[in-house]
């Protein structure tokens, strides 16, 4: 761990106690801690949001089958083979082609 040094306001030292006393937590460095890491997960959780975003407006959705689940799981099953091949090293994967109704 690293020591961060940071000057406050009183009203901003009191809003931060606060938040620590209601959320239950052991200290302002980790609701300062967890603050940032929110931040730090913001760029993914745009890309989640848009990510689902297009699946709903890609057309009519289809239940999916036990051939789907299957080749779902052998797919996965071959990532993680591929990966174990490659020393830990997860290979970028194409994007899956949309299914057709």
């Amino acid at each position: 761990m690293v020591t961060l040094t940071i000057s406050l306001s009183k009203e901003q030292k009191a809003f931060i106690d606060a938040q620590v006393k209601a959320r239950g937590l052991e200290s302002a460095s980790v609701y300062l801690s967890q603050l940032v890491l929110i931040e730090q997960l913001k760029p993914d959780r745009s890309r989640i949001e848009a990510l689902l975003l297009e699946g709903l407006n890609s057309g009519p959705s289809t239940p999916l089958t036990r051939q789907d689940w299957e080749d779902i799981e052998r797919e996965g099953l071959a990532l993680l083979a591929e990966e174990n091949k490659n020393g830990g090293e997860r290979q970028k994967k194409p994007r899956r082609p949309k299914r057709s109704a």
